[in-house]
């Protein structure tokens, strides 16, 4: 048994409560054989790009390093997010929501 930072996605059935109010930040319990807990939510606010081409492009390199790594994923667009999950259908089904992607007209601004 180990302990890591509460991120979201993660149970709150393993939340440690008690170590949780010690040290003043949520921790979860992670039992050993079990994998790190990491996940990875992909979200186009996060994104550093300039326009929504480049955007879209850099969310999906983040999908295919998140797979590579076996690492389970969210995909958060405006209007649209997707579960935790990893595996190549996961991924084919967030690529293809990238692929039809379209800012709405009243949100053209926020790229």
């Amino acid at each position: 048994l180990h302990h890591k930072l509460f991120s979201q996605g993660d149970s709150l059935r393993r939340m440690d409560w008690k170590a949780s109010s010690r040290r003043g930040v949520k921790i979860v319990k992670v039992f050993s054989g079990e994998t790190s807990g990491e996940r990875r939510i992909l979200r186009w606010v996060d994104t550093q790009s300039p326009d929504q081409e480049s955007k879209l492009s850099q969310l999906s390199l983040w999908i295919h390093e998140a797979r590579r790594d076996h690492v389970p994923f969210s995909l958060e667009l405006p209007g649209a997010t997707t579960m935790v999950a990893s595996g190549d259908r996961h991924k084919a089904h967030c690529l293809r929501l990238l692929a039809g992607f379209d800012l709405p007209a009243d949100r053209a601004g926020d790229t």
